[in-house]
């Protein structure tokens, strides 16, 4: 049995106002007032289907990457690039979108930094926006608390962590959506990955979509009087390409696929209870950002921005460009220039004296290089050139690393 999820038809439906079909780009609405009369033409724009006037709460930036990352369709997503172009409210906005639509409690998030002072922006964002839906929903302050909760019963919970020993607190718990603020604050991917197991959602369609008793049958309700679609599993991250965590995201998320690339990944397991092999197919997206396309932006801002970088390309690289070239996460790259440190290869003379350095990598993939000591001697390049390194510099040749136990 083959199950591809990424193909799987997205439907949100409002059973107290319209079906919204989320493979076209969706606005936030909320209703305001009721039309009972003819509705001059230069307003039906902002009339819904059953006549009521509508605010527009938020909708993402016309012809932007906020377009494409409020409805991937994909399990993980990671909304990266350069700062400024909405990617901390296109999170909100991508949990906030399934409130209301009759998931109930079984819609529930969590939104994760590696610090909590740093989760103050993320909240102060929410009470900008969730307040002018008027549904009701209230802020829990307490520290113990620290989420919203809808009348409905939805629940977006704001927390940190920062050590393996982090997720115990949270072993067991259900949260179908799950966000990452600025994951490469993290050195690695584990906390990410353990935190999969409370990615999840007991939500049944036919037993747990709202119904109501009409004439002694109970009736869906829903806009086409059908059970709800299963609730999506998301993870949704937001990063600049800096940080400790530089390579490993860009491992994860840059490297496999073009910005825009849905990447699958089948995942296969033998299901004891129909006895058979069932094949899963999971999708990334990695969805680049930049601020040129916030028209909201102060013109001050960019400004700011880009001379705050001036004194660092490292720094410009990956704030204004969102450029995962940029060397970060290590002990050198203050110093690296790949213009300088990297050459083309080339035939190492017999006379230059060859070295060989080894790490055990006991908690990462072990590491072998062998490195060639110049003595002087001009070498020649694949074009041609002739070039002469520094008598006593160091060239790394081949580089084997591997997990113990495996070749990598």
């Amino acid at each position: 049995m083959t199950i591809d999820l990424s193909v799987s038809p997205v439907r949100m439906v409002d059973p107290t106002r319209r079906e919204v079909n989320v493979s076209k780009l969706m606005d936030l609405r909320k209703p305001t007032v009721k039309i009972t009369e003819d509705v001059p033409e230069a307003l039906q724009a902002n009339v819904d289907e059953l006549g009521r006037e509508f605010e527009v709460v938020w909708e993402p930036i016309p012809n932007s990457s906020q377009e494409l990352a409020i409805n991937t369709r994909a399990h993980h997503t990671l909304y990266h690039g350069a700062r400024g172009p909405g990617k901390t409210i296109t999170q909100l906005m991508r949990f906030r979108m399934r409130v209301g639509i009759g998931y109930g409690a079984y819609w529930r998030g969590i939104v994760f930094d590696r610090e909590f002072k740093h989760l103050g922006d993320l909240v102060a964002q929410s009470k900008r926006f969730f307040p002018q839906f008027e549904d009701g929903c209230l802020w829990m302050n307490s520290a113990s608390e620290y989420k919203w909760k809808w009348p409905t019963g939805e629940e977006l919970l704001f927390r940190h962590v920062k050590s393996l020993d982090h997720y115990d607190s949270f072993h067991g718990h259900e949260y179908p959506f799950i966000g990452w603020n600025e994951l490469t604050k993290h050195p690695t991917l584990e906390l990410y990955d353990k935190f999969m197991s409370v990615n999840r959602s007991s939500f049944s369609p036919e037993k747990h979509t709202p119904r109501t008793k009409v004439n002694n049958k109970y009736v869906y309700q829903t806009a086409d009087g059908k059970p709800l679609p299963p609730i999506p599993l998301e993870v949704f991250s937001t990063t600049n390409p800096n940080g400790p965590g530089h390579n490993a995201v860009k491992k994860r998320f840059i490297d496999p696929g073009r910005n825009g690339e849905i990447v699958k990944r089948e995942i296969k397991y033998f299901d004891a209870i129909a006895g058979e092999e069932v094949c899963v197919t999971r999708t990334q997206v990695a969805i680049f950002g930049s601020f040129f396309e916030n028209r909201y932006l102060d013109p001050v801002y960019r400004a700011g921005l880009i001379e705050a970088c001036a004194h660092d390309p490292h720094l410009h690289a990956a704030w204004v460009q969102g450029d995962w070239s940029v060397n970060s996460g290590g002990a050198l790259d203050d110093l690296w220039e790949n213009t300088i440190h990297i050459v083309p290869q080339f035939k190492v003379p017999k006379d230059w004296r060859v070295d060989r350095s080894f790490d055990w990598g006991s908690t990462h993939p072990f590491a072998t290089v062998w490195w060639a000591e110049a003595n002087g001697e001009e070498v020649t390049m694949e074009d041609g050139s002739i070039w002469c390194p520094q008598r006593g510099s160091h060239r790394l040749s081949p580089l084997w690393m591997s997990h113990l136990g495996g070749p990598g």
